[in-house]
């Protein structure tokens, strides 16, 4: 059975001997949520189309590990919690390392320790990160090699480098507008099959890490509606109804 993160929080703070006092409950729930934050996830997104953050039973050991650290409030944990740190791909991999160490010593399976891994990067965009440090680097690269130009010659470089990142970044953006439009209208049609009012695709034949991927995926489409102004006309106007009513989460049920 799927564990809530107010359990979680409740049972570590039982199993060291604490009680449930709000201060603690609070710290703990504030520090979980802003370590999702720096690591590029959401609330939301950990929700997996519920209405509360739940962990399957392979996960449950290291969230209470990383729910303890926080609220000792040192270590790596603690460091990537803090939203004023700016972190990088270095401590995600030291936090989920210091984590699967803490974890080993408890006897947990290499079986679960890969599953946790793998549920981790995802629920953190670790990917994007990566590369987003990946691209910093090559941009950092192309500056330190152009020494031999005068300074008129190195400007008209960067100005090529720019437009070509200028064009990808519009392709990109285009090409995000439609595969969301075509997402949204997925959900309509789902809609119209299943005879409901569910805000997401039915995703319940495919693997359970799957299908929360896919949950979270839709989850985030319509946080990302909701800060771009020309995202939601252009979806608004395509299907006549608000992005909420089109994500329709407050619809959803135990059936996704």
């Amino acid at each position: 059975m799927p564990a809530s993160l107010q359990k979680l929080i409740e049972a570590v703070l039982t199993e060291n001997g604490l009680e449930h006092e709000e201060s603690y409950t609070r710290r703990m729930r504030r520090g979980f949520e802003g370590l999702l934050k720096n690591l590029g996830g959401s609330i939301d997104g950990a929700k997996a189309g519920g209405r509360i953050i739940e962990f399957n039973d392979d996960e449950v050991p290291f969230i209470k590990t990383i729910l303890w650290q926080i609220y000792e409030g040192n270590g790596i944990v603690a460091k990537v919690a803090d939203e004023r740190v700016k972190i990088s791909t270095d401590d995600i991999h030291n936090l989920i390392q210091a984590v699967i160490d803490d974890a080993e010593k408890q006897g947990v399976s290499k079986e679960r320790l890969m599953k946790f891994t793998a549920y981790f990067l995802n629920l953190c965009s670790y990917a994007s990160l990566y590369f987003i440090e990946n691209c910093r680097k090559h941009i950092e690269a192309l500056a330190l090699n152009v020494y031999e130009m005068p300074s008129n010659m190195q400007a008209e470089y960067f100005i090529k480098v720019e437009h070509i990142l200028k064009k990808e970044v519009a392709l990109r953006v285009a090409e995000s507008a439609l595969g969301q439009a075509d997402i949204a209208e997925f959900i309509e049609m789902s809609k119209e099959g299943y005879d409901d009012d569910i805000g997401i695709q039915r995703y319940s034949e495919l693997d359970p890490e799957i299908r929360d991927d896919y949950v979270r995926r839709d989850k985030n489409i319509l946080e990302r509606i909701k800060q771009d102004d020309g995202l939601r006309q252009y979806i608004e106007n395509k299907f006549g109804k608000t992005a909420e009513e089109i994500f329709n989460y407050a619809a959803l049920n135990n059936e996704t």
